[in-house]
């Protein structure tokens, strides 16, 4: 039975099983989980924000366990603990492959070396005898044996008296282990479950620049495309596009608007705005804008300023800067934020040439990582020593443990009950039987010193009082019972179907 019910809990997926097995490396899930640490997953049917769980991560190709911190349409976004920012994929519930069930701290080290193919077979080999030996089948002969004794275990003889021996250590074993488990019950289920956590949240606002400029005779397309310089001569049109994302699995009610400015600066910061287009709203976490202009006309406008100052600048720097608000629930939470990413060119007489602030990152590609706090649910872990325990394990534990002792008591003592009424030499078995010690026969000249005693109980009296031992002689038809007290032996005869002879 316990092969089975360990075959039910612990086969692995692979072998058709419902537990995965899971070595932590990183540090991602600290403090929880530690690196070298065994995690056992198991297949769920629900999954909800704040529990721990494996996936396959195909960007990553390997299985990824970190907390679920937000669901959308069904797709699970994941973060570990130690982390600052979120899982780069949003999973689908397929891709999960089960919720942290027992934790077991250190394990994992243990277990590296069967990670390797000789591993791999001497752990299969030594699972196979296991199983192997434990579903064999019984001989007969060795089954009969088997239920004989269970039979008298039931209903009285040698296998009961026996017990009925050893039952003030037997009361004492499972005492201590009922007060064991409802100790731990009592730590378990006075302790929440769940401790509730600030953890952040992020949310992201990503950006998409483009651009584009009729150049006949310049480019083999006959337009300037993204990252490439517009040359005034060819052609002074310019359309400007602007994709905008709000990315997070945990929006509700996003709204916003967006307007498009673009600005001339001079090295000495004077400065002049362009609008470029009227505010638009939108609703949803994505929108696009699109609006045109003449760089010409506005280098124009430059020139007239300088014939005004009598300044004249060769060169100027020309920014396109979109700006976009948002408002809206994220994680539960009412959120408003602001995005503007900026666009820099410099501009000449000649021409307008993309410039790159950061080297390492791409400017038409403006990303933005903002932060919420939120609370979330972690489980509540009880530390004995050496072993933690989260509270629902440690509840289950200890239900399972009381519920255990209590069954084993109750069996026994339905044992004896039904002993008592079979064999009533069990009833004195149960109650002296510390103070019984057998014997082949009485001590020699016992008999013409012996005095019959009314029962059992007057000698255990006598024994009492002496100091001395209740002797046993089992005979075919009865059995003897005396106490030696020096000058006299007190005995009583007790026959086998329950009565006794006077």
């Amino acid at each position: 039975m316990l092969v089975v019910l360990a075959w039910i809990l612990f086969l692995p997926m692979q072998f058709g099983g419902g537990a995965a097995y899971v070595i932590i490396s990183g540090e991602s899930m600290e403090p929880l989980y530690h690196n070298g640490d065994l995690v056992i997953v198991r297949r769920d049917s629900e999954y909800g924000v704040g529990d721990i769980a494996t996936y396959y991560s195909a960007e990553l190709n390997k299985y990824v366990i970190h907390r679920i911190v937000a669901v959308r349409d069904g797709k699970f976004t994941f973060k570990g603990d130690n982390n600052a920012w979120l899982d780069p994929e949003t999973i689908r519930r397929d891709q999960i492959i089960g919720k942290a069930w027992l934790h077991i701290p250190g394990f994992g080290r243990a277990l590296a070396p069967f990670r390797t193919p000789l591993g791999l077979s001497l752990l299969a080999g030594g699972v196979a005898i296991v199983v192997f030996f434990a579903l064999w089948p019984v001989p007969k002969a060795r089954k009969k044996a088997r239920i004989q004794v269970s039979f008298h275990f039931l209903t009285g003889g040698a296998a009961m008296r026996e017990i009925a021996r050893q039952l003030e250590i037997i009361t004492f074993i499972l005492a201590i282990v009922f007060v064991v488990f409802a100790a731990l019950g009592l730590i378990a289920f006075t302790r929440d479950e769940y401790l509730s956590e600030t953890i952040s949240l992020q949310y992201i606002h990503l950006g998409r620049f483009g651009y584009s400029a009729s150049q006949p005779g310049v480019y083999p397309s006959g337009k300037a495309m993204p990252g490439e310089p517009v040359f005034l001569k060819a052609g002074c049109r310019v359309e400007i596009r602007f994709n905008y994302s709000l990315m997070s699995d945990s929006v509700e009610n996003i709204s916003g608007s967006v307007t498009l400015m673009a600005q001339a600066e001079a090295n000495n910061g004077w400065k002049r705005a362009f609008p470029l287009m009227e505010r638009k709203e939108f609703s949803g976490t994505e929108t696009e804008i699109t609006a045109s202009f003449d760089i010409c006309d506005i280098l124009k406008t430059l020139r007239a300023v300088e014939s005004v100052t009598s300044v004249r600048r060769d060169i100027y720097t020309f920014t396109i800067t979109p700006e976009v608000n948002v408002a809206g629930t994220i994680a539960g939470q009412a959120v408003e934020s602001v995005f503007r990413p900026r666009l820099l060119f410099t501009l000449d007489d000649l021409q307008l040439v993309l410039l790159r602030e950061d080297p390492e990152r791409d400017p038409l590609l403006p990303l933005e990582v903002k932060e919420i706090a939120t609370n979330t649910r972690i489980p509540n872990i009880i530390r004995l020593p050496g072993f933690p325990l989260t509270v629902g394990l440690a509840r289950t534990i200890a239900a399972l443990g009381v519920g255990g002792t209590l069954l084993v008591g109750a069996l026994l003592a339905f044992s004896i009950g039904q002993s008592l009424k079979k064999n009533p030499l069990d009833g004195i078995a149960v109650k002296y039987g510390s103070m019984i010690v057998r014997v082949a026969q009485f001590p020699a000249g016992a008999e013409a010193r012996a005095v019959q005693a009314a029962s059992v109980d007057d000698l255990a009296r006598l024994a009492e009082q002496h100091g001395t031992v209740i002797l046993h002689v089992e005979g075919n038809e009865s059995d003897q019972f005396g106490v030696e007290t020096g000058q006299t032996f007190y005995f009583f005869h007790f026959l086998k179907g329950g009565g006794h002879v006077r």
